[in-house]
């Protein structure tokens, strides 16, 4: 067989079965619902942040009123500069929603590319192809999300891409 003709039956069956409108909503939903879970160490940090914060608040307090040692500005300048560290932290874990439409369009130029291109090709099977593996009578594909494995016989690929099977001889 062919690695031309395989490569194309890879990108047009991937293409058939990734880039299936209803399939392309559930897994937008799905990534819009792992968007609103918020995971447990942002919030975490948002806490210490908190009490670093009442921390300075109540050291500025005893400076307001005159108490002002040595160790006092040794703890004052601790809790800021862990108050700039959790600030990173916490800029760091936060990730950019995106919205509906642009996942939409996203997907989009994957439904709408030219199968026959190279960059197209390689950019599909770069994205959502994991392995393909080739037997005598039937090609496994492994897709990157779960349950993606299909397993599809070359009487399958005759019949959904007769035009394309004249290039494994």
């Amino acid at each position: 067989v062919r690695k031309d003709w395989i490569e194309r039956v890879v990108v047009r069956l991937t293409m058939q079965r990734v880039m299936d409108e209803e399939k392309i909503n559930r897994l937008i939903d799905a990534i819009l619902v792992m968007q609103e879970q918020e995971d447990t160490t942002t919030p975490a940090l948002r806490s210490q942040l908190a009490e670093i914060e009442s921390s300075i608040g109540n050291i500025l307090k005893a400076i307001e009123q005159g108490i002002f040692t040595p160790p006092t500005k040794q703890r004052l300048d601790e809790l800021e500069a862990r108050k700039i560290l959790v600030n990173i932290q916490t800029a760091e874990l936060q990730k950019p929603k995106l919205a509906r439409e642009q996942m939409t369009a996203w997907f989009e130029q994957f439904r709408h590319g030219d199968p026959a291109s190279r960059d197209f090709q390689k950019r599909l099977i770069d994205t959502f192809v994991n392995a393909v593996y080739v037997f005598d009578d039937k090609l496994v594909l492994t897709y990157n999300y779960q349950h993606g494995t299909q397993t599809i016989s070359l009487d399958e690929i005759a019949s959904a891409l007769s035009s394309d099977f004249d290039g494994a001889t």
